[in-house]
């Protein structure tokens, strides 16, 4: 927690994903947003910051972001940033010093972990575009066995389908009140 850079141990984590077959690597838990690194053609975000549960007055908690990756049948071909700004109960688009604050955070993050990997700024928001790298993975004799086809479709089972998300909530729960000044 708290900390603005990614760990070594944590950049060979996210590699080994990747080299293992994984589309994208979105990590969260150090609650300050960490740059982005394009590898193998494959994003990741080494931390996304925080929007919910949390003090955002603690460190540099408020500074956050949005992150929506766009793909095709090839895989992902871009990732937008949209910086945000948090208060207690409250998200909002960041705006004045404070977007231009979250895109110096980002930039310089995404520069000290890969210089390759450009972030364009667009307006209210910074842009990765990549190509995905079509370099066969090697299994290895642990992998387990592949268990989806490419350009085939299942139905979810039922059991699965039939669940309702309970993610809106009313009013702030009464567990984390505490935490959440009103």
């Amino acid at each position: 927690n708290w900390t603005d850079a990614p760990t070594a141990e944590i950049i060979e984590i996210a590699h080994a994903f990747i080299d293992l077959g994984g589309d994208a690597v979105l990590g969260h838990s150090a609650h300050h947003l960490h740059g982005i690194e394009v590898y193998r053609g494959k994003p990741i975000v080494y931390d996304m910051g925080t929007l919910l549960f949390d003090n955002p007055r603690r460190h540099r908690m408020y500074l956050s972001a949005g992150f929506l990756l766009d793909f095709d049948r090839t895989g992902f071909r871009r990732l937008e940033i949209r910086p945000y700004i948090l208060t207690p109960g409250r998200v909002q688009r960041a705006s004045g010093d404070e977007l231009a604050q979250i895109k110096n955070i980002l930039i310089t993050a995404t520069h000290a972990l890969n210089p390759a990997t450009q972030l364009t700024d667009h307006g209210t928001a910074l842009v990765a575009s990549f190509t995905p790298d079509d370099t066969p993975r090697s299994r290895r004799p642990d992998d387990p066995p592949v268990v989806h086809s490419t350009n085939t479709t299942r139905s979810l089972p039922a059991e699965y389908r039939d669940l309702k998300a309970d993610v809106v909530m009313d009013e702030i729960p009464e567990w984390c009140r505490e935490m959440t000044p009103v």
